[in-house]
């Protein structure tokens, strides 16, 4: 379920309110922990505000 993390991978879970997302970023956050993994989950519009502003410090 993990394999990502072999990779140094990002896990993205994309659709429409309702369908699940949360729940499976709660999950795949939860089994990051327990394997002894940090884990950091966000949402698209938090991860586009993030970018713009590193852009716009040029980082």
């Amino acid at each position: 379920m993990l394999r990502f993390l072999d990779d140094a991978s990002n896990a993205l879970f994309v659709g429409p309110p309702g369908v699940g997302n949360t729940m499976l970023s709660v999950g795949l956050a939860r089994a990051g922990v327990e394997a002894g993994h940090r884990v950091y989950v966000t949402t698209a519009a938090e991860l586009a505000a993030k970018c713009h502003k590193a852009a716009i410090e040029g980082r």
